[in-house]
Order: C-alpha cells, then sequence, then structure tokens
C-alpha cells in the first residue's frame, strides 16, 4: 500500500512534458522497485539526460532518499567508460532525482532474447568486469548486477547502469575496502549467498552476480532459477550448478572453469578480485575463437482468445490505414515449421510435417519464386549433413527473403491452421488466414493453405498449382494425418525418440491405407535414421524393404526413389543409387534431393563431367539460392580445382552474407590456397553465426597450418565436443597431438577412436573410398603398417585419380621413412593439382622440406 503525505504539486501520474528546473521531461522510459526513470532535456547545456525519480510509494520514505544520496555519491566518484555518468542530483516540490548519462541502447535482457556469439559474450564479459574493476577500486560494490541493469549500444559498447543500491566500503588504515553491516539488498536471484544470509559482502559478492549474468548468456538459462523465489534463493545457498558446457557443448573448458569458479558458494573460493577475474577473460577471449549457438526459449503460449483479439484489432488497422505489401523482386520463400496452438505432441508433430508437405507443394509455384527446401543438404569435412529451415533466422541465413509459417490447432474433428506470410528483409506481414477444415481431410486444409499463399503472392494468373504432381493422397483419408505427423517426427530424427515416433506414425498411416506409397518411404528413411542412430545393421534391411516397397507401389514418386537411392547409395551400390536419383529428378524437377543424390552418384562411379553437369543444373534451378554453389564448390575442391571453387563458395557467401555454412565453405577453400589468416577470419565468421563441428574442425586445420598448436588442439577439441561420433573429427585431433609436442600419448587415444568410428563406416559400406584413404593415415600414426597400406591399396583402387588420395597416400609413406615413395606420390598428387600450399602446410612432411625433390615439387608456380 502507498503510503502518501502531505499536498503534491508534482502529478502522481506520468511527467512526461512537465519542467523540473532546467530539466525538461520528454518521456518515460520505464520503473523498478527504486524509482521511474525518464528521458529528459537538459536546456542549459542541451543534451538528453536519463533523469531518476523516488518511486511514488518511497516518496515520504527518508531512509530511501539517502539510499538515492548515496547512489549520488557513489556514482560521482566514479569516471569509467563502461559506467553510467551522473551529472546533478537535486531535489524538487520534496521528491529528489538524479540526473545521469542517457545511454542508447538495450539492455542485456532484452538482447539475450536474440542469439548471442561467445565471442560477443565474452567481450560483453570483459568490458562489465572492467566497469566493477574501477568501482571496487575506488571501494564501491554495486550489490545488483543483473542483465537489466547493463546496457548495450549498437556498436557493442557496455555500461552498467544503476548503483542505486551500492554502498560506499570504508577504507581502514592500511588503505584496504572493508564493508558496513549488511542489510540484504538487490535482487535476490543475483545474489551471493553471503549476501543472502546477510553476511558482510565485498567486491567478491559482485563478482558472484556477474557469474550468474554470464552463466545466462552462455546457455539461456539462470543457474539457480527454480519454481519459486524461496526455492531459488535455497538453491543458491545449497547447490552448485552444472558447468554451462553441459548446457551448452559449445562452451569450452576455459570458460566452464571460469565461470565455476565466480559461482563458488565460498567467497574465498572465488577471484579475489576484478582485476584477477580479468586476466582470466583475457585468456579464455585468446584461446577460444568460438561462438554460442541460437538459444532457444519456451514459447510464450498465448490464449485462443487473446489470439483472435489481437487478430480483430490487426485486421482493423489494415484496413483502416493500409498495411505494406511488398513482395521482393526476387522472391525466395522458405517454409517453416507450423507452431502447436495448444502445445500437444500431436499438433506439434502436424506441425512440423506441414512444413515438409506444404514444401512440395509450393515447389509447383510459378518460375518466378524460388520455394527452398524444409532441409538444406550440406557437404562438410566430415561427410554430408541435413540443415533444418526451422526459423526465421535460419531462412534469412538460407537466403531467403519471404517465410510462410504459422501455427496448427488439432482438436477432436477439426484442424485450424493460421498462417503468415512475411517479408523478412523489412520485415512487414504480407498478410495471412487462418482455415478450418475436417480432421480426416487434412490434405484438402493443406491444399487450401497452398492456394491461399498463391494469391498473397500475387501470381495465381501466372500458372496453376498442380494439385496431384507429388502429393498424393491416400485411398483412406484419415491416412494422411499420422503420415504428416511421421514426416514432422523424421525432423526431430537427431534425438532416438524421434525416430521411434516417426515409425511408429508411418505404420499408423498404413494400418489405415496399406497401399500409401508415401508412409512406406517415409518409413524407410526412419529406419535408415534409425541405423545411423544405433550402427545396427539390421534397420538397413527393414530400411530397404520399406523404399521398394514404395517404389512398388508408385513409381512415380520421387520420395520413394530418393529413399531407396539413399539406402543403395549409403551401402555402396552406386550404380544402383544412380538409377533411382535419375528416376527421382525425372518425377520432380524441384527436388533438391534427386539432385544432389545424383551428382554423388556420378561422382562415386568417376563420371566427373556428368557430376558438375547436375551440379550446375542444380544451380539453374534455384539460382538464387547459396546452397548449390558450394556443393559444385566442394566438388571443384575434391578435383584440384581451388580457384573455381572459391568463385562458387564467394559467390554463395554473397548470396547468403549471415549463413555460416556459406562462411565455412569459403574458409575450407582458402586453407587449400594458403590462405590461412582469411581461413580463420571467415571460420570465426562462421563459428560466430552458429558453432558446427565442422567449421571448428577446419578452423583447427588452419591453425595447425600455421603451427599453432594449442589453438589448434583447442578448436578440434571442440569440434569433438560438438560431434563425438565422426572418424574425420577424431583424426583431425589425432593429427593434432601428434605433432604438438608432448601430446603423443592423447593422439594414440584419439587415433583409435578414429579407427573404431571409421570401421563401423566401412562395416556398412565397404566401397566408401573416404574412410579407407583416412584409415590408412591413422594407422600410420600408431605405427601399425600392414593395416595402413591394406586401407592405403583398397582407397587407390577406388579412387586412384583423386588428388586428396594422392597426396594422403605421400603422407602414408613418409610416415613409415619410405622418402623416396613419398616424393613419388606427392609428384602425381601435383600433376592432378592437389594444393601445393597444403602440401607446404603439412606438418606431416615436414622433414622433406630440405629434399631438393620436395623444392622442386612445391616450387611451382603457386596456387
Amino acid at each position: 500500500m502507498s503510503v502518501e503525505a502531505g499536498p503534491r504539486i508534482l502529478p502522481r501520474g506520468d511527467l512526461t512534458g512537465t519542467n523540473l528546473g532546467r530539466y525538461r521531461v520528454l518521456a518515460k522510459l520505464g520503473e523498478g522497485g527504486m524509482g521511474e526513470v525518464y528521458r529528459a532535456e537538459d536546456t542549459l547545456l542541451r543534451r538528453a539526460v536519463a533523469l531518476k525519480r523516488l518511486a511514488p510509494a518511497l516518496a515520504s520514505d527518508e531512509a530511501h532518499k539517502r539510499r538515492l544520496l548515496r547512489e549520488a555519491r557513489s556514482v560521482s566518484a566514479l569516471s569509467h567508460p563502461n559506467i553510467a555518468t551522473l551529472f546533478d542530483v537535486f531535489e524538487s516540490s520534496g521528491e529528489t532525482f538524479l540526473v545521469m548519462e542517457l545511454v542508447a541502447g538495450e539492455s542485456l535482457r532484452a538482447r539475450l532474447t536474440r542469439p548471442l556469439a561467445l565471442g560477443e559474450a565474452i567481450r560483453i564479459m570483459r568490458q562489465c568486469a572492467e566497469a566493477l574493476e574501477a568501482a571496487h577500486r575506488a571501494g564501491i560494490v554495486h550489490r545488483d548486477v543483473k542483465p537489466e541493469n547493463i546496457s548495450l549500444a549498437a556498436d557493442g559498447h557496455v555500461k552498467i547502469l544503476d548503483f542505486g543500491i551500492a554502498q560506499r566500503l570504508p577504507l581502514d588504515d592500511t588503505g584496504t575496502a572493508t564493508t558496513e553491516t549488511a542489510t540484504l539488498r538487490g535482487t535476490p536471484r543475483y545474489l551471493a549467498p553471503e549476501v543472502l544470509q546477510q553476511a558482510e559482502p565485498d567486491a567478491r559478492a559482485d563478482i558472484f552476480s556477474l557469474g550468474v549474468v554470464f552463466y545466462e548468456m552462455l546457455t539461456g538459462r539462470h543457474p539457480f532459477e527454480s519454481g519459486t523465489m524461496a526455492s531459488t534463493i535455497a538453491r543458491i545457498l545449497t547447490e552448485t550448478p552444472p558447468p554451462p558446457s553441459r548446457l551448452n557443448s559449445a562452451v569450452p573448458p576455459e570458460v566452464d572453469r571460469m565461470v565455476g569458479k565466480m559461482l563458488a558458494r565460498d567467497p574465498a573460493a572465488r577471484y579475489p578480485s576484478a582485476a584477477d577475474l580479468l586476466r582470466d577473460i583475457d585468456r579464455a577471449a585468446r584461446l577460444t575463437p568460438a561462438a554460442l549457438p541460437t538459444l532457444r526459449r519456451r514459447p510464450v503460449v498465448i490464449g485462443l482468445v487473446a489470439v483472435s483479439a489481437l487478430l480483430v484489432v490487426f485486421l482493423v488497422w489494415w484496413l483502416s490505414v493500409g498495411f505494406p505489401r511488398k513482395i521482393p523482386a526476387e522472391p525466395k520463400l522458405a517454409i517453416l515449421p507450423f507452431a502447436s496452438m495448444d502445445n500437444s505432441a500431436e499438433s506439434q508433430a502436424v506441425g512440423r510435417g506441414i512444413q515438409q508437405t506444404l514444401a512440395v507443394r509450393l515447389a509447383q509455384l510459378s518460375p518466378r519464386v524460388q520455394v527452398y527446401p524444409p532441409v538444406i543438404t550440406h557437404r562438410g569435412p566430415a561427410g554430408w549433413e541435413e540443415i533444418p529451415v526451422d526459423s526465421p533466422a535460419a531462412a534469412r541465413q538460407a537466403g531467403a527473403n519471404l517465410t510462410l509459417g504459422g501455427s496448427v490447432q488439432v482438436t477432436d474433428g477439426q484442424v485450424r491452421i493460421r498462417y503468415t506470410l512475411t517479408n523478412i528483409e523489412i520485415p512487414s506481414e504480407l498478410g495471412g488466414d487462418i482455415l478450418e477444415g475436417d480432421r480426416r481431410d487434412l490434405s484438402s486444409l493443406e491444399e487450401r493453405v497452398a492456394l491461399s499463399a498463391v494469391g498473397l503472392l500475387q501470381l495465381a494468373g501466372e500458372r496453376e498449382l498442380k494439385r496431384e504432381a507429388q502429393v498424393r493422397k491416400p485411398a483412406v483419408s484419415e491416412a494422411y494425418e499420422p503420415y504428416v505427423q511421421g514426416r514432422g517426427h523424421l525432423e526431430s530424427s537427431d534425438q532416438p525418440e524421434g525416430i521411434e515416433s516417426a515409425i511408429a506414425a508411418f505404420n499408423r498411416a498404413l494400418a489405415l491405407d496399406p497401399g500409401f506409397a508415401p508412409a512406406y518411404a517415409g518409413l524407410g528413411v526412419a529406419y535408415w535414421k534409425k541405423y545411423q542412430s544405433t550402427k545396427d545393421v539390421q534397420y538397413v534391411a527393414t530400411a530397404r524393404q520399406a523404399c521398394e516397397q514404395a517404389v512398388r507401389l508408385d513409381a512415380g514418386l520421387a520420395f520413394a526413389h530418393i529413399c531407396l537411392g539413399t539406402i543403395h547409395q549409403g551401402t555402396g551400390q552406386y550404380e544402383k543409387s544412380l538409377a533411382e536419383f535419375q528416376l527421382a529428378r525425372e518425377s520432380e524437377p524441384t527436388n533438391d534431393d534427386a539432385y544432389v543424390g545424383l551428382a554423388r552418384a556420378q561422382e562415386q562411379l568417376g563420371r566427373m563431367e556428368a557430376a558438375e553437369q547436375t551440379y550446375r543444373q542444380a544451380i539453374d534451378l534455384r539460382p538464387g539460392f547459396w546452397a548449390g554453389y558450394t556443393w559444385l564448390g566442394t566438388f571443384y575442391v575434391r578435383q584440384g580445382r581451388y580457384g573455381e571453387a572459391l568463385q562458387q563458395f564467394a559467390r554463395g557467401a554473397v548470396l547468403a552474407p549471415n549463413n555460416d555454412r556459406a562462411h565455412f565453405s569459403l574458409g575450407g577453400i582458402y586453407i587449400y590456397l594458403g590462405r590461412y589468416e582469411d581461413a580463420v577470419h571467415a571460420l570465426q565468421r562462421a563459428i560466430e553465426i552458429r558453432p558446427t563441428f565442422q567449421a571448428y574442425s577446419n578452423l583447427g586445420t588452419a591453425y595447425m597450418s600455421l603451427r599453432r598448436w594449442e589453438e589448434a588442439i583447442l578448436a578440434f577439441e571442440q569440434a569433438t565436443r560438438l560431434n563425438s561420433e565422426r572418424y574425420v573429427i577424431w583424426g583431425n585431433l589425432a593429427r593434432a597431438y601428434y605433432s604438438s609436442p608432448g601430446k603423443r600419448a592423447q593422439a594414440r587415444a584419439a587415433s583409435e577412436r578414429a579407427i573404431q568410428l571409421g570401421q563401423e563406416q566401412l562395416a556398412v559400406n565397404p566401397r566408401d573410398p573416404d574412410p579407407h584413404i583416412l584409415l590408412a593415415s591413422y594407422y600410420a600414426m600408431l605405427g601399425q603398417k600392414p593395416e595402413a597400406f591394406r586401407h592405403l591399396q583398397r582407397a587407390l583402387s577406388m579412387r586412384g585419380d583423386d588428388p586428396e588420395f594422392l597426396f594422403w597416400a605421400a603422407v602414408v609413406h613418409n610416415q613409415f621413412g619410405d622418402r623416396a615413395q613419398a616424393l613419388t606420390w606427392l609428384e602425381k598428387a601435383v600433376a592432378k593439382g592437389y594444393s601445393l600450399a597444403d602440401i607446404r602446410a603439412a606438418v606431416e612432411l615436414d622433414n622433406l622440406h630440405d629434399d631438393p625433390k620436395f623444392r622442386r615439387i612445391v616450387g611451382g608456380k603457386p596456387d
């Protein structure tokens, strides 16, 4: 309850528009437990300022007035670029006001709602620590460090605000800061244990609070958050939170250790000062060129009534003032997953599945629109991967400028789909609709959504939607919903429960309609993913049977041929794989998977001209799509055509400047060209956007080429943390250990792990030459000559003209002391176009650098 005393001259409401002495109040910026903050103008000095007013509920409380005055005295003693400056303090009509620097920017709390790179987090952390170090040196503890009190300017400059509960630490006879008796002030969720227990705080209490903030930056979670304030405080007092890397695998060990030390319950175990913390921050910044992945936060669930009300307001505004409907000159459309309105598991699966099936329908739009696939295929150093387009940020990274997304609600008998078409370049909504239909006929409702979207794109008159082209309806309409659910579950198949849910959903569809070919194709893909997850070869046969049944039931279904082609390709039956992907492309000429699968099969069969042509056809299909250029660029790399590869990767990076894979690919080709610093820059940019094991692996390779062993090892170790099941990553780490002084023992363990994973790959596809050639190098590191040469001969028998394979043959021979053979293989590799820079940088060949023949081999025209 407010207590108000005496007559008031100032309005108790918003002060906007009033004059307080020389200050003209312009706008209210916010309020908190201690006061209100306004934007104002100092009419004498003609500058914008922040005006802080004691909260009305505390206006008659002399203790709080004294606290504000203490803030004034505290902050006025500080002059630091990372601390908001105090300009003035005055009273008006019995109220006290502070005049402070107006900090332009957003709070860290607001910033944490968007992806945050680790490099950026460390920069913020460092500036906060610098501010606290200056305050602590002046004898001041902030006592309320939290994201709301940290402001970020657009250029990344940090200011700590609101020393409103800071207290000046009295100095003892030696000049050392001591503390007054504490009272519990501040925000309990960020207070150190000793402060919660009302012990005497010192600078280490601020370090604890900053540790809580840093933990949130790294993980998206408060380290002690619980259901109630009381339980949160109990956890602060009694528990040690898990290291940040447990929640975000991109966090390196150095940062884990630093945060753990900041959050120690015992103040004596923390950093004794912010200056000590700064030294470790600087070390982490040097050793960790890393980034945070997108932090996924729980969506806010709005009731259906509230949603309806908002839609009504939106429509009224739209009709009254008009709505910007700007369609890009080159429309590039990405279909996003449809969120669940009721957050039920079945609605979520339907929403993800609609993304897949709707993309097939909309790919039949006018040639003027490029419809991006919901999952993008990309090749990295550890093989092919699938990249989901599952958010506006992912759509922007892919190079799209339009998104179609929305929400879905599945009830007993009805399905409701709300969709919105958005121009994400501006951004602005182009329109949308809410459509309802019978749950038993989800396919017809989905078709209505597609046709409505065509109308919004103003393309309906150009070309009719091909309603039956690749959108098969089951004979029993009820089978379509579990089929769509299965497609949705496949998109979460990185988790075992996602695969099992997909299998169950496809089986439900087939129980309703045993002749529904798409469900068999989905079942085959699900079992193949189950094999990839479990490495249990029994699922390969099950997957193949389901795909073959899909083809038998519908020979014109591209999804069925892609399913079977993928199985054949993964088991080394490349001729059969090529035939299936050719049929898939003929059936659905807009399907990226058909082009990529066909080109891979052609390359595996040594038909390089045909493969190049297929990749070019994929580019012609979507000339504004970055991935096509990286497919062709990667092909050129494998052919030793590095100049042409650079052109393709650079084109991809231009088309998708915010796409991590485009920059990752560019970094890879810089390595082959010997431009290692450029490679580091491009790869760090990729990691800032989104950290992946592939980018860390290439970054480690760049550092190895520069002989920066510690940084190389850190990068490779981070790659294995992000993905511990790829033999290439473990092999790269083994190379770094092997070459780094004093690390040979660790090299053995990493090599053995790489060999184990490579052998598992060969158990399913013994015709895959990539594991063979790299296993040869891993066995060579272990000194196991028979095994090394057995794999080397097998690899060369399958791909003896590949310049990279010829290079590894030289490495293996050199490892066993056969200098003459090593030089012969190097000569062959260079004749086939292998990178001279890569040969010069290969640490395994350092012993050859003084050999005249080696100098002659690499002394030709630079790459």
